[in-house]
Formats: structure tokens, C-alpha cells, sequence
């Protein structure tokens, strides 16, 4: 995005066309939103100390507390829920993780962390989240503050989303499963009309 604006395509090339600082974000929401990329794209990192971790009301009474930074309270809250999940403890240090996504939109950014080793099939890269970090660099090229390319940046991509959707509807996406499915279903309406009609022919034949 950066390069394009400076006037360079993909290959490093000077551009003989000049493009829309606008355009240029949008262009580069739709093709990250359309094609499909690495996960290694994805992939964030941030530092654990659990030296950080909030106190109980039994060691502040106790005075056992002892004053300390406040910590990543992004990674308090994925912590926390590692524990309500029964997983095994994080080791302290820098861990990767990605985003993905959540059925509650309001639920705190560290409830959707899951870790690299721990990211499933069904698992969704929140993509949203991603492009809206990029909100502080996006502000010049809308020239507007952070937190209105923030709102445009997720306004153009909601709009896309449920273009996309309604398209999938009008014209369903035919896979390759789909396609063996309808074979098989082809090939097993064949034996069964095959083998009705060699009943018909034996059953005339003993009238």
C-alpha cells in the first residue's frame, strides 16, 4: 500500500498512472479479503510476564501485594481464558497468535487470541481486525483522523462482505466435494433404476 502510494506497483515499478490515495486502501482491502494468503501473514507476537497478573483479594489483605505494572491486559484477558478452558499454563516470554474471529463483536480482543500451535480448520482469521490496525497509516491517505479511517476502513469492508455473501446465494460456489456428491448420487439413481428394471423383465418373464 505504502509503495503504491509512492507510485510503484507490486513489482517495484514506477506507475505511468497515478491512483486515488482512497483507492489505493480499498484495492487493498478487496484483494486481501478475496484471495486466499499464508497464515504466516497473520501471524502476531506479544511477551507474557505472569509477574503481571492481577492480585487476589486474600494476598492484598494479606499485604502480600507488592506494587507492580499494570501488564497487557489483552493478554490477561487470553490468559484468563486459557483458564476457563482447562488449557495447559503459558510459559512465560514472547508467544505468536493470531486473531480470529468471534460470534460476540463487543468480546475483548484477548478472547479471540489463539495461539499458532492451537489455530484449528474451523478457525477464521478475524481479517477485519487487521485491517483496522492499519488505521494510523490509512488516516493520511483519507486524510481524516484515526479513528474515522478506522470507521471507513470497516464500513467498506462489512459492504463488501455482504455483496460477497449475497453473490454466493445467486450463484452458488460449485466445489470439487459438490461435484463428486452429484456423481455419486447420479451413479446410485442409475443401479436403481437398472436393477428395478431387471425385476420388471424377470417378473414377465415367469407370468
Amino acid at each position: 500500500m505504502i509503495w503504491t502510494s509512492l507510485g510503484f506497483d507490486e513489482r517495484k515499478q514506477i506507475m505511468t498512472q497515478v491512483t486515488n490515495t482512497k483507492q489505493i486502501v480499498y484495492d487493498t482491502i478487496l484483494k486481501y479479503i478475496y484471495q486466499e494468503h499464508e497464515l504466516d501473514l497473520f501471524v502476531l507476537n506479544t511477551k507474557y510476564d505472569p509477574t503481571n497478573k492481577p492480585v487476589s483479594v486474600r494476598d492484598f489483605f494479606n499485604s502480600k501485594h507488592v506494587e507492580k505494572s499494570q501488564g497487557n491486559k489483552m493478554v490477561m484477558d487470553f490468559i484468563a481464558k486459557r483458564n476457563e478452558e482447562d488449557k495447559e499454563d503459558l510459559e512465560p516470554g514472547r508467544f505468536y497468535y493470531y486473531i480470529i474471529t468471534h460470534p460476540d463483536s463487543n468480546v475483548n480482543i484477548g478472547r479471540k487470541m489463539r495461539l499458532v500451535s492451537e489455530f484449528k480448520d474451523t478457525d477464521e482469521i478475524d481479517k477485519l481486525y487487521y485491517f483496522k490496525n492499519l488505521k494510523d497509516i490509512c488516516a493520511s491517505f483519507f486524510a481524516c483522523s484515526a479513528k474515522e479511517a478506522a470507521e471507513k476502513i470497516e464500513l467498506f469492508y462489512k459492504e463488501q462482505i455482504d455483496s460477497f455473501k449475497q453473490t454466493t446465494i445467486s450463484f452458488p460456489i460449485v466445489t470439487q466435494s459438490s461435484i463428486k456428491k452429484r456423481k455419486s448420487e447420479v451413479q446410485i439413481n442409475k443401479n436403481s433404476s437398472s436393477k428395478k428394471l431387471k425385476q420388471k423383465t424377470i417378473a414377465e418373464y415367469f407370468s
